[in-house]
């Protein structure tokens, strides 16, 4: 847990997921929200605190005496602060590179309003904070993706050493486009060739594959897997 004066980090716990939903939807900009969609309690508490975590999450929350204490945990930090107002927020995965290994992907970082004059320095709590998990899983990078016009998150973290990658575009499928791709047949495609899940015998194929592909991109941070 990183300590920044009034202000404190601590991980979600199931008794937050309450108000995560109620910061998320104050947070978020509907303007900003090219494929919007309302993520309510049972989505958080199925793929964020159950036995199969597909994401983790953190907390800013203003400090109180009783878990400044070096004696409490982050989980008890959580616990005793459950139900008080959040006012920062991350959400964070960890993703696969052919290239370089796993790494830890941030995909959501909301900050309340009502704290605009602390913004940049709860900002900076949540991507140390991330940074520190990522160091101790060792990642071997964090990412995560800004709008184009987000000029003042380009003045947080450009000098953090952080940069952009402008010959990289994002593709999204939305859930109808989705649903059409799923179900599309190829008659052609699937005369010639077919899909399976690798086993261990094709490792050294996979290898070399992945081992071309980065000598073709001339990747500079390549490393082998």
């Amino acid at each position: 847990m990183m300590d920044f004066g009034n202000f404190e980090v601590c991980p979600a716990i199931k008794e937050d997921v309450k108000e995560i939903v109620r910061f998320i939807q104050e947070a978020k900009d509907p303007k900003k929200e090219i494929f919007p969609r309302r993520i309510g309690e049972d989505d958080l508490l199925r793929d964020g605190f159950d036995d199969k975590q597909h994401f983790h999450c953190l907390l800013v929350k203003e400090k109180s005496q009783s878990t400044s204490s070096k004696n409490y945990s982050p989980e008890d930090c959580a616990k005793v602060k459950t139900g008080e107002p959040i006012i920062g927020f991350v959400l964070y995965f960890y993703l696969f590179s052919t290239s370089q290994g796993h790494f830890l992907f941030i995909e959501d970082l909301l900050i309340s309003s009502k704290y605009k004059e602390q913004h940049k320095i709860i900002n900076l709590m949540l991507i140390q904070e991330c940074a520190k998990i990522a160091m101790e899983k060792n990642c071997s990078r964090l990412q995560f993706n800004i709008l184009r016009d987000d000029y003042t998150s380009l003045e947080i973290y450009s000098p953090m050493g952080a940069f952009t990658k402008p010959e990289f575009v994002t593709f999204r499928f939305p859930n109808k486009a989705l649903i059409s791709l799923a179900n599309k047949e190829n008659k052609e495609v699937s005369k010639k060739f077919k899909i399976r899940s690798p086993n261990i015998k094709d490792m050294p194929s996979i290898m070399y594959m992945i081992q071309c592909i980065a000598e073709f991109e001339n990747e500079p941070n390549c490393v082998e897997v």
